[in-house]
């Protein structure tokens, strides 16, 4: 098995019980747009990119209740995989620093065009028909 189908496979059980709009059917429209952002973009790197798309809610607080429990646990799997720590530590950094409210603040670094690209995919997924039903589901899974 390679290095995305065990990536994939754990972000489907991480996100396997998602009651807020960021369960696995979202990654996996994620994943799809990106590869097909990726069809335009020759010097992103596949792997970062897939990975990180694969990956971003596995942490998110969102999501999860203890987030830095989350961290720890996803760091252990892709050392298991294994990942060196250059790409590790650039998956995190793409999936701590894409999500829209941390572009509220004014001092964003900069992503890399790898998580450029999974952040657009991400907002992308968000649009229509389908973000509208996530924010519903979403506040009903927080009780708004």
């Amino acid at each position: 098995m390679d290095e995305l189908t065990k990536i994939a496979e754990y972000s489907r059980q991480q996100l396997a019980n998602d009651l807020t709009g960021h369960g696995f059917d979202h990654t996996k429209r994620v994943v799809k747009l990106a590869e097909k952002i990726l069809l335009t973009e020759p010097h992103a790197d596949p792997l970062i990119t897939l990975a990180a798309a694969y990956l971003h809610d596995t942490i998110d607080d969102k999501v999860v209740k203890n987030e830095a429990k989350a961290k720890e646990d996803l760091e252990h799997f892709l050392q298991s995989i294994p990942l060196d720590q250059l790409t590790i530590a650039e998956i995190f950094f793409i999936i701590d620093n894409m999500s829209f409210s941390k572009g509220l603040s004014d001092k964003v670094p900069e992503l890399s065009l790898e998580g450029k690209i999974v952040q657009d995919a991400d907002r992308i997924e968000a649009l229509g028909a389908i973000g509208i039903l996530r924010t519903a589901y979403f506040g009903g899974g927080h009780g708004h």
